[in-house]
């Protein structure tokens, strides 16, 4: 037989020396499953004495032991049809017969056996399980040995194979089958030692095999897996493997021999039915292993769900670097030293996970693998980066005292990975917008990177106070600061589509709103902070590590909101408080003012010309600023969001119409369409003006509001003075009675404010306060009634300086007017109370004084009484 062979081999000698690289892959593949099916068959024949499934593992125990001898021949003498080139030397040609020597008595044992070894009683032939277990074991080791000859022969001959990477992924084969096949022996009390032993072993050997052919082994000669299709497939392999280690860990982790076997005998069907799916994935891991020219469109098969995972994923990976770069300038920097490297040590772990998950997928976790081979290619090169950059870091995390050099490599590693990874976002958003238009995309990269700048404009900040190219990092944080508050005005205002990005609508939400607006409050203060840290604040560092965490929750509730683009509106539960009434209030009454302001800007503008432009500019911008503190809110100056969805559509109903008519009319050259635009938005600005009111007093019944109300409109009107007294000097109007209103209107209010009137009460006494700036409005407007009313073209500006003067005054008020008046109590009448009792004593006195005369005069006469009385007793006594 061995001559046979060897006679076989030396004339296909010229088969090998023409095989091509396709024959020698096929050849080492076909090789690599003898070693499957040795374990295959074994555990077709073992499910059938366990009675699972027996009639269909029968039918496929017949076809494994088929393709194991077909197959066997096909190694030996070669097989063109197939691709199989024959055994290419003396040495894989001895290899081949030992396989056949093991072989031969193996067959018959399972062929012979296979109707025989569970009874009907239900009954095993045990020894029959362990010849089984016995034999299949040399079978596969000579199996195996033919296959690294195979590998070396190709080698030899130069072919252009991936022998060693090939061989690698085709044990994985074997190792699914033989760890089903270990399981079901231990659930028959064979060998249960050994095989229990044997079980971890190939367990272990699965899982480093299968992180090696994916991440790499470089010093092994194994490459990083880079070809999207193999690592699409790889991730159905760890997807099902997910599902299929739990089960073998439980019956290595039973702690007795006894508990093993019956865990195992439990779950003997579960594990059959797990190992197919895996196996099979593998099966055609392989194929692309082995060939890499085949294709495979996995974004024909990605989901919204999958491309919201991989963003998102992605997303989380970016901000997670720039995270992890703060906490290591936390660290250089002697800021929360002990907590900072505790959360380094934890993000390098998540992180890792993260770059993992992007490059290979995680089917369980809903993480597809990478869409595109380009993705894949810069996702490797980002992978790369973030590994020398997590070297730097746990260098950090163990030294005493970190270094300014590496400060140095970190700030470069930090930005260079986002670079990358930015560029990977970029590439799959565009991808997800053909793709899958419908998935928020653009949406979530834009979120995401608000919530990854929190961190880097910290990070930039603590460069910058370290002293690392402090000019660089300080431009960088500018430039930081920059990004985000135009993002975040896009995110609220939307933003046409354009060629690479979708369209962004304007937020209409109130709920989405008052998010955004949470976002807003902490980055500002986290802005502070940062702006503080880079002039060189230290206490600062803990404001800014504060801040960072508050914001970035901020940020990821609306990241929430903004992606779903819904969330639950609880404004009929709140109740807004009285500041927040008043911000608004005070803000329609500036949008009034700022109508009536502009119109005067474009008048001057078409003019006067020249540099007035740029204020007109400057009066529509104003406009619309504050258009968007009413929708929206603010931090600087402080305006609340609305304080309910009805109010908020009323805004956008009425004021924001107004608004763009009016922007509209400015870009315009008509001066009496741009006045009655204006005046169209006085209108509607002191409607909403009206509501705050009333919102505000229901809010606190006390708040003087009604007089606040009157005093904020005066600076409208004056701004109106201002505008009507330029219609009326260069010859917009036809009269003066437009302007003549507007000042009759102001001196009404005017006195209203001082004496009452118009629903207000006059100004009590005690307000010395009020009375006091009540006349220096006084003064302000007497000199703008004066020049609006003597205005030429040449001094238009007197008129607006005095207009100017009147405005800051009545601001100056504001806030006295809104104080609750306190009336001092009287003064005790003490005079009077003197003179009263000067007189009570008087009148006490005067009858006294008579009272005791009248006593005196009454004893008198009763002494004289009892005289005349005596005299008549005697004259009876002597009658008697």
């Amino acid at each position: 037989m061995r001559l046979a062979c060897l006679t076989a081999f030396l004339g296909s000698l010229s088969l090998v020396h023409s095989a091509t690289n396709a024959e020698w892959g096929n050849s080492i593949n076909m090789a690599g499953m003898q070693r499957t099916l040795s374990q295959r068959m074994s555990k077709e024949f073992l499910l059938v004495s366990l009675g699972i499934d027996t009639a269909t593992n029968k039918v496929k125990l017949q076809q494994s032991v088929r393709d194991f001898n077909n197959t066997l021949h096909a190694l030996i003498t070669g097989d063109a049809v197939q691709g199989i080139v024959a055994a290419p030397n003396a040495q894989v040609a001895e290899n081949l017969q030992e396989v056949l020597r093991l072989w031969v008595p193996f067959e018959t044992l399972l062929t012979s056996s296979v109707d025989s070894v569970r009874s009907a009683d239900g009954s095993i032939n045990i020894p029959v399980l362990e010849a089984v277990s016995s034999q299949n074991a040399p079978l596969l080791d000579a199996s195996n040995v033919v296959v690294g000859g195979l590998v070396d022969a190709a080698k030899v001959a130069g072919a252009s194979t991936n022998g060693l990477v090939q061989d690698i992924a085709g044990r994985q084969r074997t190792y699914i089958q033989s760890l089903c096949l270990k399981a079901l022996l231990i659930s028959q009390g064979v060998s249960l030692s050994s095989n229990k032993a044997s079980l971890k072993e190939t367990k272990l050997l699965f899982e480093d095999s299968h992180t090696g052919i994916i991440e790499g082994v470089p010093f092994a000669g194994v490459p990083v897996l880079t070809n999207m299709c193999t690592l699409h497939q790889m991730s159905e392999v760890t997807y099902y493997y997910s599902s299929f280690r739990p089960l073998v860990n439980e019956i290595l982790n039973a702690h007795t021999v006894q508990s093993s076997q019956e865990t195992a005998l439990r779950l003997a069907p579960n594990i059959a039915n797990l190992t197919e799916p895996l196996f099979d994935s593998m099966v055609l891991a392989v194929k692309f292993f082995n060939n890499k020219s085949m294709t495979c469109d996995p974004m024909s098969s990605m989901s919204d769900e999958d491309w919201r995972s991989f963003i998102d994923t992605l997303g989380k990976l970016r901000l997670e670097t720039q995270q992890v770069s703060q906490y290591f300038m936390q660290v250089a920097l002697g800021s929360n030293v002990h907590t900072s490297k505790v959360e380094i040590t934890v993000m390098i772990s998540t992180a890792l996970q993260q770059v993992r998950s992007l490059l290979e997928g995680r089917k369980a976790e809903g993480i597809p693998a990478p869409p595109t081979q380009g993705v894949v290619d810069q996702m490797l090169i980002a992978a790369d980066t973030w590994s020398v950059l997590e070297t730097e870091l746990t260098q950090a995390v163990r030294a005493e005292a970190v270094t300014a050099i590496m400060v140095d490599r970190v700030a470069l590693l930090s930005a260079d990975v986002l670079d990358q990874l930015s560029t990977v976002m970029e590439m799959t958003v565009q991808e997800a917008w053909v793709a899958s238009p419908a998935t928020p995309a653009y949406l979530m990269d834009l979120t995401s990177k608000q919530a990854m700048r929190l961190f880097k404009m910290s990070k930039e900040a603590s460069l910058a106070h370290y002293g690392v190219q402090v000019d660089v990092n300080w431009r960088a944080l500018n430039a930081t600061r920059d990004a985000f508050l135009a993002a975040h005005r896009k995110l609220l205002l939307g933003a046409p589509a354009q060629n690479a990005t979708p369209a962004l609508q304007q937020l209409s939400q109130l709920c989405i709103i008052r998010r955004m607006r949470e976002v807003d409050d902490f980055y500002q203060q986290l802005q502070e902070s940062a702006l503080a840290v880079a002039h060189g604040s230290f206490e600062a560092m803990s404001e800014l590590s504060q801040f960072d965490e508050h914001a970035l929750d901020a940020m990821s509730a609306a990241s929430k909101v903004l992606v779903s683009g819904a969330c639950e509106n609880r404004t009929t539960e709140e109740v807004a408080p009285l500041l927040a009434w008043l911000e608004l209030h005070q803000e329609a009454a500036d949008l009034s003012r700022l109508s009536q302001d502009a119109t005067a800007a474009f008048v001057i503008a078409q003019e006067e010309g020249g540099g007035s432009f740029t204020s007109l500019s400057a009066a529509a911008e104003d406009v619309k600023a504050s258009f968007h503190r009413l929708m929206f809110g603010s931090w600087q100056p402080h305006v609340a969001a609305p304080p309910t969805q009805a109010l908020l559509e009323h805004v956008m109903s009425t004021v924001e119409p107004a608004v763009e008519r009016f922007t509209q009319a400015l870009s315009g050259t008509d001066v009496l369409n741009v006045e009655a635009a204006g005046a169209s938005l006085l209108g509607v600005a002191e409607v909403l003006q009206a509501k705050y009111l009333e919102g505000a007093r229901d809010s606190d019944p006390m708040w003087p509001g009604a007089r606040v109300d009157v005093l904020m409109s005066q600076a409208a009107l004056a701004s109106r003075v201002h505008k009507e007294a330029l219609l009326h000097v260069y010859g917009f109007r036809k009269s003066d009675a437009e302007l003549s209103s507007a000042i009759s209107e102001f001196e009404t209010s005017h006195q209203h404010l001082k004496d009452g009137g118009g629903g207000l009460e006059p100004v009590i006494a005690e307000r010395k306060d009020i009375l006091a700036q009540w006349e220096q409005i006084n003064q302000a407007w007497v000199s703008l009634k004066s020049q609006a009313l003597s205005v030429t073209s040449e001094d238009t500006w007197r008129v607006e300086d005095a207009m100017t003067q009147v405005i800051s005054q009545i601001q100056v008020a504001i806030p006295l007017y809104g104080m609750e008046d306190v009336e001092a109590p009287e003064s005790f009448p003490w005079t009077s109370a003197i003179y009263i009792s000067v007189a009570a004593c008087l009148v006490c006195c005067c009858c006294t004084i008579a009272y005791c005369q009248w006593a005196k005069d009454r004893s008198r006469d009763q002494s004289s009484d009892k005289e005349k009385q005596g005299g008549k007793r005697g004259t009876l006594s002597d009658e008697v």
